[in-house]
């Protein structure tokens, strides 16, 4: 016996599906004709001489004008909604329906008038499509909506509740990123699945100016009041991807999505989004196409799939092995390391290793990045071909800087220690042990031969970029130069052993002076005996005689001592 729908179920089903609810409309008829006079019944013929009266002429009906479009930000999204419940998942029909009961009751509650949803049965043939594999020949039969929702609920490897779907955008043409969310209990099924629906809904928008180096975006249905704040179209912080429309010579209209290019919104006021650009291209957005063009955009989220790259070099093709791919957040300038290309060029990047957009970059050697490009994770799994320019030339000077700063690293060390021990020879006064530091010092490498050595390489780079008319000091090779040259005049300095040099001389010549001023002062004071007489010896001094102690009676004791005077008490003394 077949489980009934519930009464709720079919009446939402039967308001919101287009193609159910036609029946419920009565067809218009035609519009009755004016009133004219009546035609005279057929007689017998006349004479000729008889003139038949002609009826007038009564004017064409005019045909019913069609009703105005509504604003793009006035239009709700028409979307169909499968969901498919697989045997593993261990809910049947009966529980099917009422998990959509209760989860197009919190639509209601928490979307409300941007979303006209209508929910297939389970027979239907979208219901076999997997969200995985899912092509855009497959949805033919619904392209009378805006968005096609594919969504299957099964049970992970531990044995966890999931939804796995993916979202496809008729207008765009475009398959949305293949999506996951568990859910641990049923009885929190409707609940989660309004989540993945919120995940799954892609907005989409025309790009009407660019300014101030921002794109305004003209949001669809934005300008419908959602139900909460959860169910708004577009809210600070969404992703978009910009297509370009090209109108055809033969009709019709070619969708190109721009490459490398993604609008993040940082603003809404009302159907307005005003959108920072990150892009790889220096003009994205140009207008140098030969056809009418537009630009349009969808919206993306994170998803589920490994991304898959695979970098080549110009002009040759062959594959860029060996190189480390890192990721970074837009404006920020901390990264991590994502790995690196195998022999093939190849690198798969699994899903998680960024919330949002990020941007990532190819770095060769130490750290030039030979190319940088925004991407969303998960957003596909086809493997996408990226010629980068290996810099040889670069990447040779480079390494010879880095050789170079190594040399110069060591060298400051050695003259940190000399520097210690002479300041410690320094405090004892031990002229010789700073001298003997001194000479050790002379035999170090001196700062002339690095500044002479980094001028070389400079004008060496400055030659092959004139003659090879390719880039050789890039900006980061640049900086590398400029640092080492700031550390070379910041530690390399002559000052310092100068220093201890003069201090070595101030202190002999210091000691010198109070050896010959001791000398001089001993001499004077030979002579200054030498030439007074002799004098006699006086008698040395006796001690003053003590008064003799009084006899004290026996048995008697001694007097006290006088008593001590009694201080004033003071009156601010509390005790």
């Amino acid at each position: 016996m077949k489980p009934r729908l519930p009464r709720l179920l079919v009446l939402e089903i039967a308001l919101l599906s287009p193609g159910l609810a036609l029946p419920l409309h009565a067809q218009t008829a035609a519009p009755a004709r004016p009133d004219t006079k009546a035609q005279p019944p057929a007689q017998a013929k006349t004479p000729a001489t008889t003139q038949t009266p002609t009826p007038a002429k009564t004017p064409a009906p005019t045909p019913a004008q069609p009703p105005a479009p509504k604003a793009i930000e006035s239009q709700p999204y028409k979307i169909v909604f499968s969901l498919n419940c697989l045997p593993d998942s261990r809910v049947d029909e009966t529980g099917r329906l009422v998990l959509l009961r209760d989860w197009q009751g919190l639509v209601k509650r928490f979307v409300g008038p941007p979303w006209i949803v209508a929910v297939e049965p389970a027979a239907s043939q979208l219901a076999l499509v997997d969200p995985a594999t899912a092509q855009a020949q497959q949805f033919a039969r619904w392209s009378n909506y805006d968005k096609i929702w594919v969504v299957r609920l099964t049970r992970n490897e531990e044995g966890r509740l999931v939804f796995i779907g993916r979202e496809y955008d008729v207008a765009a043409r475009r398959m949305g990123s293949l999506l996951e969310r568990p859910c641990d209990d049923l009885d929190d099924a409707p609940r989660t699945l309004l989540s993945f629906t919120l995940d799954l809904f892609s907005p989409t928008a025309v790009l009407t100016r660019q300014e101030a180096g921002r794109a305004i975006l003209n949001v669809r249905g934005a300008a419908l009041e959602a139900a909460s704040n959860i169910g708004r179209v577009v809210s600070k912080g969404t992703v978009f991807i910009p297509l370009r429309l090209v109108s055809q010579l033969k009709g019709g209209v070619s969708i190109l999505r721009i490459p490398f290019t993604y609008l993040q919104v940082e603003s809404v006021e009302g159907s307005t989004a005003r959108c920072t650009i990150t892009s790889a291209l220096s003009d994205p957005f140009t207008r140098r196409i030969s056809r009418p063009s537009s630009i349009a955009a969808i919206g993306i989220k994170p998803g589920r799939s490994p991304i898959r790259l695979r970098f080549t070099t110009r002009p040759d093709g062959d594959p860029a092995a060996g190189y480390t791919l890192t990721a970074h957040l837009p404006g920020h300038s901390d990264s991590h390391e994502l790995g690196s290309t195998d022999r093939s060029g190849r690198i798969v990047v699994h899903p998680g290793f960024g919330d949002s957009l990020m941007v990532l970059r190819l770095i060769a050697g130490r750290v030039e990045p030979l190319v940088e490009f925004p991407i969303m994770p998960g957003e596909s799994n086809d493997e996408r071909t990226i010629p980068v320019d290996p810099l040889p030339l670069t990447i040779a000077l480079e390494a010879r800087v880095d050789a170079l700063r190594d040399q110069v690293v060591d060298l400051v060390a050695l003259r940190a220690r000399l520097e210690a021990r002479m300041k410690a020879r320094l405090e004892g006064e031990d002229w010789d042990g700073i001298e003997e530091a001194l000479k050790e010092f002379q035999t170090l490498t001196p700062r002339d031969t690095f500044v002479d050595t980094l001028g070389k390489l400079k004008e060496e780079a400055q030659k092959q970029q004139a003659e090879t008319r390719r880039p050789v000091l890039t900006r980061t090779a640049q900086a590398e130069l400029a640092d080492l040259q700031a550390m070379i005049d910041r530690y390399l300095d002559d000052e310092m052993p100068k220093a201890y040099a003069d201090a070595v001389e101030r202190g002999r010549a210091a000691k010198a002076a109070a050896a010959k001023s001791a000398s001089k002062r001993g001499s004077a004071a030979m002579r200054n005996q030498a030439s007074s007489p002799p004098q006699a010896a006086r008698p040395a001094p006796q001690p003053a005689a003590q008064p003799a102690a009084r006899p004290t009676a026996p048995g008697s004791r001694p007097s006290p001592p006088p008593a001590r005077p009694v201080p004033k008490a003071d009156p601010n003394t509390p005790f």
